[in-house]
């Protein structure tokens, strides 16, 4: 069963995903594709955890009918009203548009194969994120008593997010091993390069885009995280893919709301996601402000329900259990001997290769073409939002401690790291000019 298990979890994560995705967007686009893995993950682990930990129910073969049903109406419903087909001119490959793209294409190689020879074996993958998975199955369901080892699934961080244990819960039910559960993170991976390289495409040459893709894809962090059972990728491709549709506001407001849609469920992804939904409604908020928005009560009700829809469950579940964001005790206070170690994991490590070097180099010489797009200015703030609250949290709270000892602070900025790869290109094509495309 193991072999199929791969083959049966993308059917069922990636038909829905479509459907979904059709419900907002018509036209049949690469972009539309990799939105679909991530919502289709989304709707499978959002089910699991309503089912799991809302209803408190257990195991029960019904999740197959349930979930096996939900994908044949998903397929026929694609049947009956099927994508756009977009008509497209593709200029002929030069050769370095070429060579980059088989650099592309060699990255995700090498990953697909470390994912398929060996399980996962970071710390955090086995302590928990996976861990929680294996007593899930074990137990048949999740235990609610405080005073047992496992309760809430993990003998630790049992206020995480459930996300990533529940996708590869599902893998694991369908006959996944642990070899197969590596497919979950190679798919955000590669999704996530095609996330960048559509939003690229749409304001850069070709060649230009596949040069950012190659440099993301073969930052030695990134890599490592394709294939080792962590969530910090996963919330980057989400806060990715917000900020990809967000950068497509002015097209229509579908394309906030599904906006909104990604972005809330970076917090079911991981703690840290509250910090870009904090840093999306600020941006939302002063835009429209100084636009006058123009949207209707209509598509407001539907952008609000996009982004409450995903947060009300998980934020209600730990209110009423009363779960904090963290194991540590509270120590407010200032620490600004977190700023020189946040400049070594960016400029002394190699977790980027040199990439921080160049953003910064480029930035300053093209900051005023920046500072000049209105195109542009809603992303660089929602970048700058998120570096300063990422940068408050460390020096300002009882995280500092992973800041210091570099436990989590390389990680934590890997979505940070996503997001400059989007500035780079608005600070590298002609933005002023040329408009975003939607048929990207």
């Amino acid at each position: 069963m193991t072999f199929f298990a791969p083959i049966f979890y993308i059917l069922s994560v990636l038909v829905p995903g479509l459907a979904l995705m059709r419900w907002f967007d018509s036209k049949n686009t690469l972009l539309l594709w990799t939105g679909a893995y991530g919502l289709g993950t989304a709707l499978i682990t959002g089910e699991l955890f309503l089912y799991f930990l809302i209803l408190r129910l257990s195991f029960s073969p019904a999740l197959y009918l349930v979930i096996g049903l939900q994908t044949v109406i998903a397929a026929w419903l694609l049947y009956k009203k099927p994508l756009l087909r977009v008509k497209a001119k593709i200029a002929p490959w030069g050769a370095a548009e070429i060579a980059l793209a088989v650099i592309i294409g060699g990255c995700m190689v090498f990953a697909a194969l470390n994912a398929f020879t060996k399980p996962p074996v970071g710390f955090d993958s086995l302590s928990f994120w996976s861990l929680r998975t294996k007593v899930l199955i074990q137990q048949g369901s999740v235990d609610f008593h405080p005073d047992h080892q496992f309760y809430l699934g993990a003998y630790n961080h049992r206020a995480y997010p459930w996300h990533s244990s529940l996708a590869e819960y599902w893998m694991r039910i369908l006959g996944g091993g642990e070899i197969s559960v590596n497919l979950i993170s190679l798919g955000y991976y590669c999704a996530l390069a095609l996330a960048l390289f559509c939003a690229l495409k749409s304001f850069l040459t070709r060649r230009n885009s596949l040069a950012l893709t190659a440099f993301f894809v073969s930052m030695p962090l990134i890599f490592y995280h394709a294939f080792n059972g962590y969530s910090d990728l996963v919330l980057a491709y989400y806060v990715v893919m917000s900020a990809v549709y967000l950068m497509k506001r002015e097209l229509s407001s579908v394309y906030i709301a599904l906006s909104a849609l990604f972005i809330a469920w970076g917090f079911f992804v991981k703690n840290e996601g509250i910090i870009y939904i904090l840093a999306w409604i600020g941006t939302m908020v002063a835009s429209e402000v100084i636009r006058r928005s123009h949207f209707s009560i209509k598509e407001w009700i539907r952008i609000i329900s996009c982004l409450l829809l995903p947060l009300l469950p998980w934020i209600l579940f730990r209110f009423f259990l009363g779960l904090s964001f963290h194991d540590l005790p509270p120590a407010r206070g200032w620490h600004p001997e977190v700023l020189p170690q946040v400049l070594k994991t960016l400029y002394a490590y190699d977790n980027w290769n040199v990439w921080w070097w160049i953003f910064s180099s480029v930035i300053i010489v093209r900051l005023s073409v920046l500072l000049r797009s209105q195109r542009a200015w809603p992303l660089i703030m929602f970048c700058v939002l998120v570096f300063g609250m990422i940068l408050g949290m460390y020096m300002t709270s009882e995280n500092y401690v992973y800041a210091l000892d570099h436990t989590a602070l390389s990680r934590t900025l890997i979505p940070v790291t996503a997001l400059s790869i989007l500035v780079m290109g608005y600070c590298l094509g002609a933005i002023e000019k040329k408009n975003i495309s939607e048929n990207v």
